[in-house]
């Protein structure tokens, strides 16, 4: 998470983890400071990963629920509303950035990164439609230990000095970043098991958007583009591992 600078921009803030998934980022936000976070997943992981992930964490609620309807009061966020690499997944981004920005209270900030894709980079697209496309096709349709199985190995693949940034670049394995710290590249690698399994998964919804489209989002939701950071650098090549976009609320 190196988009906010570093971990002591969780510490004392009430946080709100929008398809928390296993609980992997829920735990490490407690553990770098977070006051309080309240991790939101819908799938049947609230009773089981998610539950152990978060075992003997005391300022850790989880909640069962549509990260598009979350129930928690309007603007009552005074921290961080966070939906990391899960909006994708959702009917419609639009509609779910929307209610992520109906929680932020006055002096909070939403957080959401969504899959990428770029309509005018050849490289990319032929990359795109001749490897993750119909790899996705193929592995969607497998069993859940199947495409488990690929992320894993691909994982541990992208930990090759020499040949981890070719697949990664060739779209086979999505790596992702994680903080600094204690088993920083055992981390590192769980998340680029986490990454993979998400892009090659078999999900209903699947978007990618242009960084065009994201900009019509966020102004959507709020027209003050001074208050929308990072969004210049969705216009870069590459774009750097987990940059989200970031909306404040407030007078500025």
């Amino acid at each position: 998470m190196g988009a906010f600078g570093s971990t002591d921009y969780f510490k004392n803030k009430i946080i709100v983890d929008c398809a928390a998934g296993s609980g992997m980022h829920t735990k490490w936000m407690s553990e770098f400071g977070a006051s309080h976070v309240i991790a939101l997943e819908l799938s049947h992981s609230v009773d089981g990963i998610l539950q152990e992930s978060l075992s003997g964490i005391e300022n850790v609620d989880i909640i069962q629920c549509s990260i598009d309807a979350p129930p928690i009061k309007s603007h009552s966020i005074d921290g961080l509303v966070i939906c990391n690499a899960a909006i994708q997944h959702t009917p419609s981004v639009k509609k779910t950035a929307e209610a992520l920005w109906q929680m932020v209270g006055p002096g909070g900030e939403l957080s959401f990164s969504c899959y990428l894709k770029y309509p005018h980079d050849v490289i990319w697209m032929a990359r795109w439609l001749m490897i993750a496309t119909p790899l996705r096709a193929i592995l969607s349709r497998c069993s859940f230990n199947t495409i488990l199985r690929y992320a894993k190995i691909m994982a541990r693949l992208r930990m090759v000095p020499a040949i981890g940034p070719l697949l990664e670049k060739a779209q086979f394995v999505v790596r992702g970043d994680v903080p600094p710290g204690e088993r920083y590249q055992e981390r590192l690698l769980n998340q680029a098991i986490l990454n993979t399994f998400d892009w090659y998964g078999s999900h209903r919804y699947q978007h990618y958007l242009s960084a065009a489209q994201l900009e019509t989002i966020c102004i959507g939701l709020d027209p003050k583009p001074s208050k929308i950071l990072n969004l210049e650098a969705y216009y870069k090549r590459p774009l750097p591992p987990g940059l989200p976009l970031r909306l404040t609320a407030g007078s500025g």
